[in-house]
């Protein structure tokens, strides 16, 4: 049985401001303005619509929570908010195995039958959210495709759905 709490992420702005910041990831972040881990209007982003609930797929967190940085000589200054500061989705997952072992003619020889159960509930783990603050033309709010959403269950990738395996094995 595995049961983790999400992983740490961090709101970044579309595009580095240097290419060489990109080397390093994206140091560039937004200005933190409400709570993004509560649903409804923010004051500081009265235009943005946001969203009646969070911690869903398609809203983890509160998009209207975040707004684009100042800008400075066509470069945004760094935002508010720091980094890994919003927590992705948990991970639980249960493996389970089951083994006979038979004695067949001599001691030394046993015939063993194996089941493997791997993520026997067949739960789904969620990916981080998209976490890639765009801009929209002449507007101060944080946007983007997808902002907020849970765009993957991972379901073929390194969590992938219940999987069966059986085996027999000789011992001698």
């Amino acid at each position: 049985m595995t049961a983790q709490s999400g992983s740490p992420f961090t709101v970044v702005l579309a595009g580095a401001p240097a290419s060489s910041a990109a080397a390093f990831g994206n140091p560039a972040r937004p200005d933190l303005v409400g709570d993004p881990f509560k649903a409804g209007p923010v004051a500081a982003n009265p235009t943005c619509l946001a969203p009646a609930q969070v911690r869903t797929q398609q809203n983890w967190f509160n998009q209207c929570a975040f707004a684009l940085p100042a800008v400075e000589n066509g470069v945004p200054v760094f935002g508010t908010e720091s980094r890994n500061f919003l927590t992705g989705p948990g991970f639980t997952n249960l493996d389970f195995s089951l083994a006979k072992s038979i004695p067949f003619r001599a001691e030394s020889h046993r015939v063993q039958f194996r089941g493997d159960f791997f993520n026997l509930l067949n739960h789904p783990n969620f990916d981080i959210p998209n976490h890639v603050c765009g801009q929209v033309i002449n507007s101060p709010l944080c946007s983007g495709a997808n902002f907020g959403t849970i765009l993957s269950a991972n379901s073929n990738g390194n969590k992938p759905p219940r999987q069966i395996q059986l085996s027999i094995k000789y011992i001698f």
